[in-house]
């Protein structure tokens, strides 16, 4: 297998790895259909913490953007923005966990006994 090919699969199995963590708020509300509820709740208060941060305020044109919002992206697309936010908490989560890794490798940290992240002990 050539170098091209081994990249072309890795490529591929990280687009396949996306699209399954992108599926998984779609089976969780097959099982429990009340769970909807619970991500309209969640991305309703994740856009109105957005809106006042970006406008830095809580006035009546924050509301009326936050309104707009949630409407389009909770109750027209709410499937569509429901995975994505998951996919966002989801990446946040691993790239900082990669970021406090690769730190404690490249600058040493933990000692030797606190193991050495992804490179095998020495």
């Amino acid at each position: 297998m050539t170098h091209n090919q081994e990249r072309g699969n890795l490529i591929i199995g990280t687009l396949l790895v996306i699209l399954g963590l992108a599926l998984v708020p779609f089976i969780i509300k097959l099982v429990f259909p009340q769970i909807d509820l619970i991500y309209k709740v969640v991305l309703i208060f994740a856009i109105y913490s957005f809106v006042t941060q970006m406008l830095q305020n809580n006035s009546t044109l924050s509301l009326l953007i936050t309104g707009i919002l949630v409407y389009f992206m909770v109750f027209k697309y709410g499937d569509i923005f429901t995975s994505l936010w998951f996919l966002s908490i989801i990446f946040t989560y691993v790239g900082g966990t990669l970021l406090v890794t690769s730190a404690r490798d490249f600058f040493g940290f933990g000692g030797e006994e606190g193991g050495h992240g992804m490179h095998p002990p020495r």
